[in-house]
């Protein structure tokens, strides 16, 4: 065998991460506590050289900061509680200035329950009632706690270097402010401790493309490809899908490492229906002017090598090799391994055209192989050595999914991790896809982009809407799986609508819920509600309308404007509900106008709770949420099931003026919602670069503009009188 190089240990360690990594912090955050200072009646904390807070009071009066026993100074994972305390005879009213780096956001510290929304975030919304921000880049969640507090402003301030502030006022009656400080919240407190935010994020464009597997099997040849890429790029291309993952079944035989052929040798073979082998699929793909993605697997089927001097198989502690159901032979992963077999195998795929790889199997290389044979601390290095070499060989513009089961030894490596099961055709295969993708939903774009593995859109057509919704509002890798013939208008239509998936942050964080099986399995292939609720025995938080995992709200920070978008899926079959605001991040003192997305209907005005209707378990209602303004305002539109965080550029009300400047899909129609007070009427209409048609202005103010797009760049004016 080959060594083509002198890759050691040396080279795969973090020091040499430097090579192709994207730097986004200098040096890594310390894990230490904030210092407090005061001047008069203002009190600032700094951490690692940087003020994090200041606290302002509104009277002249000295402030008194400290900790005693009686307050929380945890060492192991630090967690630092820090009291401000005031004159307790007196109410006092508190301004509090936030600081953070570049990327940073709110987030509460614990998962949604008791009927609550899971709460994303695109953007740097203000949501109400999340008493915490993190900071990403230097990894530490700031939270709050002692008085009633409002955010000032709806969004987060970026500076003219790029970091983020925020501010709050709270109102102090009973003597005194916490602050709470978490260093190293994800590495230490939640135990990922392989996240280093300050050497690499990972990609975070939204990943939107097709899979081979569910549609052709190992069966794939030229001609699907060349049909497939067709059908993308005639209906979903224009809408923002540019990948095709050729999975399992291109290759010549399993790959094997035999006499002298190599692993990358045997990856690389033509087959009887690739002649010309992987590189004329890329090839192929990249003439549509579409990427082109492969799959591949760290085991292989046959290990018989001329040269046998050593043995690179994982050998357990009995003798015998390593092996799972699914992998027949599993390598040992040590850094000569890796080194001769695995880092030429990514280079030739990646001198082959591709530019994304799905690497399947590593749960099972580490806990049926490499943990059985060298113990845990061992295994992880193994493993993480294999991940940072295929960086290294792929380089750092190249996209790697690793796949599945959640793996954070990926954090620093990897781009996405396959957090679901295998998708499939049942109901319990959509079920657990929807849940676990609910349950891993804090590591999204933190640690890496979540995948919950491709979706099928020939199945129930509620089915298609609620995972498309999801996956899509969730910021989750957006792949789906069927052939041409497999999609009928409605379901093109429907996947149409969450290209592309966007990037979306979780708004909280914490533990995962435990209490709900997931991977459960019918012997009928599918089932009905009644034999699913016997597998899964009982919904998670029985009596309470919207369980964890059914219920999201995902809130939006534009230039142009703020809005929540409020998903119900119905893994059970869900009564009509009466959701409150405050449990999805909104404020209950305001008054909101809701949309239907899929029901394309106005709901009207909503104060203190969101009506919810009727669900037959499989089936969503996806609902936007703006506040109520004096003037017109655009509340929703049908090109995006975030309404519209894709289409629309600018929103602009002025001298009796409103402007929406569109980014759409040439040739297409789409219809854009307004509310206008009772009080104006709809004159003139000008679209620029299109074509516009007005519906009549209804009593509950509701008016529907139709644009046919003739360009990319639209601009709709409606002037009113």
């Amino acid at each position: 065998m080959k060594n083509m190089l002198n890759f050691t240990c040396a080279v795969l360690v973090l020091g040499s991460f430097a090579c192709f990594a994207t730097f986004v912090h200098e040096k890594e955050a310390p894990c230490e506590p904030f210092f407090t200072s005061q001047k008069g009646n203002v009190v600032s904390g700094t951490y690692d050289g940087n003020v994090i807070f200041e606290v302002i009071c509104d009277t002249d009066e000295e402030i008194r900061s400290f900790y005693n026993t009686s307050d929380i100074l945890q060492s192991s994972p630090m967690t630092q509680l820090r009291t401000i305390a005031f004159n307790d005879k007196e109410i006092h009213k508190l301004k509090v200035n936030l600081y953070f780096s570049q990327e940073a956001g709110v987030m509460r510290s614990r998962r949604a329950g008791g009927g609550e929304a899971i709460l994303g975030r695109v953007g740097e919304p203000l949501i109400h009632g999340v008493e915490g921000v993190y900071d990403i880049r230097r990894d530490f969640l700031l939270e709050w706690s002692g008085g009633e507090w409002e955010w000032c402003g709806n969004s987060m301030t970026r500076g003219e270097n790029g970091d983020l502030t925020a501010s709050f006022n709270i109102t102090i009656s009973n003597y005194y402010f916490n602050i709470i400080f978490r260093p190293n919240y994800y590495r230490s407190i939640l135990s990922y401790k392989n996240y280093k935010p300050w050497l690499r994020r990972p990609n975070l464009k939204s990943v939107n493309g097709w899979c081979s597997w569910k549609a052709y099997g190992n069966k794939i040849k030229m001609e699907n490809i060349e049909e497939m890429a067709s059908f993308i790029k005639n209906n979903f291309y224009p809408y923002g899908m540019d990948l095709m993952q050729i999975d399992n079944g291109f290759q010549r035989i399993a790959p094997s490492i035999e006499g002298d052929v190599s692993l990358a040798e045997s990856w690389m073979r033509p087959s009887s229906n690739f002649p010309e082998g992987p590189a004329s699929i890329a090839k192929k793909i990249s003439s549509y002017g579409l990427r082109a993605g492969v799959w591949m697997s760290p085991g292989i089927e046959k290990y018989a090598p001329n040269n046998s001097s050593r043995d690179l198989r994982c050998i357990l502690p009995n003798g015998r090799k390593a092996y799972s159901y699914w992998i027949n032979t599993i390598l040992d992963m040590s850094d000569y391994t890796i080194t001769n077999c695995f880092v030429p195998t990514f280079k030739a795929f990646k001198d082959a055209g591709f530019e994304y790889v799905k690497i399947d199997g590593l749960r099972h290389v580490f806990y049926e192989g490499l943990l059985l044979a060298y113990g845990y601390n061992e295994a992880v290095r193994r493993l993480r050595n294999f991940c940072l070499a295929t960086r290294l060989a792929l380089g750092d513009d190249f996209y790697i999914l690793g796949c599945w089961g959640i793996m954070p030894e990926m954090s620093d490596s990897f781009d996405a991790c396959r957090v679901a099961s295998d998708c499939g055709e049942t109901w319990p295969d959509h079920h657990r896809q929807l849940y676990y993708f609910a349950e891993m939903f804090p590591c999204n774009r933190i640690l890496f982009v979540n995948d919950p593995d491709h979706m099928l859109l020939r199945t129930d057509e509620e089915w298609g809407r609620a995972k498309v919704s999801t996956v899509s509002l969730g910021g989750g890798s957006y792949m789906f799986s069927d052939k041409p013939e497999d999609l009928d208008q409605k379901r093109i239509y429907i996947l149409q609508r969450g290209l592309p998936s966007l990037e979306t942050y979780p708004a909280e964080s914490g533990q995962m819920h435990l209490d709900h099986i997931t991977n459960y399995v019918s012997e009928k292939g599918d089932v009905d509600e009644g034999e699913e609720m016997r597998l899964v025995g009982g919904r998670t938080e029985p009596g309470v309308d919207s369980p964890f995992s059914t219920l999201w709200a995902v809130h939006f920070a534009k230039e142009w404007g703020n809005w929540c978008v409020v998903t119900r899926n119905a893994l059970w079959s869900l009564g009509e509900s009466v959701v409150e605001l405050e449990k999805l991040g909104l404020d209950p003192k305001k008054t909101y106008l809701a949309y239907d997305f899929w029901e394309k209907k106005f709901l009207g005005e909503v104060k203190e709770g969101l009506p919810m209707r009727e669900l037959k378990y499989g089936s969503c209602q996806v609902v936007s949420l703006r506040e109520k303004s004096k003037e017109p305002q655009f509340i929703a539109s049908t090109r995006h099931v975030s309404m519209d965080a894709v289409s629309v550029k600018n929103s602009e009300w002025k001298d009796k003026e409103l402007t929406l400047s569109l980014d759409c899909v040439e040739n297409t129609s789409e219809t854009y919602s307004f509310h206008v007070p009772v009080s104006l009427d709809l004159g003139k209409i000008e679209c620029e670069g299109g074509e516009a048609k007005a519906s009549v202005i209804t009593s509950d103010g509701l008016l529907e503009i139709e644009v046919k797009a003739l360009k990319k760049d639209v601009a709709l004016r409606l002037k009113f009188e």
